[in-house]
């Protein structure tokens, strides 16, 4: 082999090494790039939201135990709240314990229609130590009403703390303000088939109140209309309407205003499987958002990553499979919905609106880089730059000397 031939392959493989130092960590860099660029990490993500209405199941949190022997522990979803009347309806029965001779039922066929409530002349003391209530039939849609008594106009009622158990389905919704019913508020609870026995729910009435059951069998009433009507003092001994949810249907508790302005509920409830759409009232075959037009909510966050706003009317939807902490629940300052918190551990956050458009929510790798990984970034450019650039000046070096 000549002389001429040993150089020009030196040359070429010289040239050869100079276009692999430049071209090997650009393809590195950008293969690394596309990773980040493609990796979505569980991040943490955080929802203010203005609503009128949403559904969750009570997630087991971090702190119970598990396993088949492990029991559904209770969470609470309301603080204690006062409000100017409370109905109820899929209960097993509700129970309170009368004064002795306060206790006064009113013939039906003396209400008044035009005063729109009982003469004096229509209530009759009947004797009974206890008032038991339960459903006529399950076909049946069972109701009571509890309400201060007329002479008592500005007396409330408290519907003490709502505690469900773990695994519970849930369904909060304000309802339509109006002049009759500003701030009224609706909350069915579906009790986990695993709960052995459903705890009674505790309300306080005033001195003196009104019980109003329809469809319901109410022992030691003489009265059998469908509806009827009861007032009353509470035994000293049982202050307290207990009443007990039904194994087959949904506990369902709607209140009338007042309610305070301040948050209903403050924690940390572990939740799942949260919803904020329902069944369209134009088209029963197509789900409409809950979110209610808040110019400064419904923000979605991932600190300290990005933050974004969900466009009216869009449904964000959470991975099922995620446990969420709802954080608040409280009235919106304009009282057009309600203000919910939730935090939580998710790869992503989706959306839908009504016309089936959907959009995606989450971070990626080139997120991380840029708010938690400067100095990885800067090795990594320097680890690209400086074999490059040695490459580039051996190589133009080289061309001056003719070497190439």
């Amino acid at each position: 082999m000549t002389r001429k031939q040993l150089f020009g392959r030196k040359t070429a493989r010289s040239k050869t090494r100079n276009i692999m130092l430049v071209c090997l960590p650009t393809a590195a860099a950008l293969g690394l790039g596309a990773l980040l660029w493609a990796w979505h990490p569980k991040a943490l993500v955080r929802l203010d939201l203005v609503v009128d209405s949403f559904s969750f199941e009570i997630a087991r949190g971090t702190e119970e135990a598990t396993g088949p022997e492990a029991h559904p522990s209770q969470r609470t979803i309301l603080d204690d709240a006062f409000v100017s009347s409370l109905a109820a309806s899929g209960f097993k029965s509700v129970h309170f314990t009368p004064e002795k001779g306060s206790l006064q039922l009113a013939d039906s066929r003396e209400f008044d229609l035009k005063a729109g409530k009982y003469p004096e002349s229509a209530w009759r003391i009947i004797d009974v130590d206890d008032i038991i209530a339960k459903p006529l039939s399950p076909a049946l849609d069972a109701q009571i009403l509890l309400l201060p008594d007329q002479a008592q106009v500005n007396s409330l009622i408290k519907l003490d703390s709502l505690r469900v158990s773990t695994g519970s389905r849930v369904t909060i919704a304000l309802l339509q303000p109006s002049k009759e019913r500003e701030r009224s508020l609706s909350v069915t609870v579906a009790q986990t088939p695993a709960t052995d026995h459903q705890e009674a729910q505790e309300v306080s009435v005033p001195d003196r109140f009104q019980f109003i059951a329809s469809q319901c069998t109410v022992s030691g009433s003489p009265d059998e209309a469908q509806t009827v009507t009861y007032r009353t003092r509470l035994s000293e001994s049982n202050k307290v309407v207990a009443i007990v949810g039904s194994d087959s249907a949904p506990l369902a508790i709607e209140t009338a205003r007042p309610l305070s302005d301040a948050a209903l509920f403050t924690g940390s409830i572990p939740v799942r499987h949260v919803s904020f759409d329902r069944q369209s009232h134009s088209d029963r075959s197509r789900a409409e958002s809950t979110l209610v037009f808040d110019e400064d909510q419904n923000l979605l966050t991932f600190p300290p990553y990005k933050q974004t706003r969900f466009n009216f009317p869009e449904s964000p939807v959470l991975n099922d499979n995620d446990v969420f902490y709802m954080l608040q629940l409280s009235f919106s300052p304009n009282g057009k919905g309600l203000k919910i918190t939730l935090n939580g551990l998710t790869r992503e956050v989706r959306s839908f609106s009504n016309a089936a458009t959907s959009n995606r929510y989450d971070i990626n790798g080139i997120d991380v880089i840029k708010h938690k990984g400067w100095l990885v970034a800067a090795i990594g450019f320097a680890g690209w730059s400086l074999p490059t650039t040695l490459a580039v000046l051996k190589f133009v070096k080289e061309l001056k000397a003719g070497s190439i």
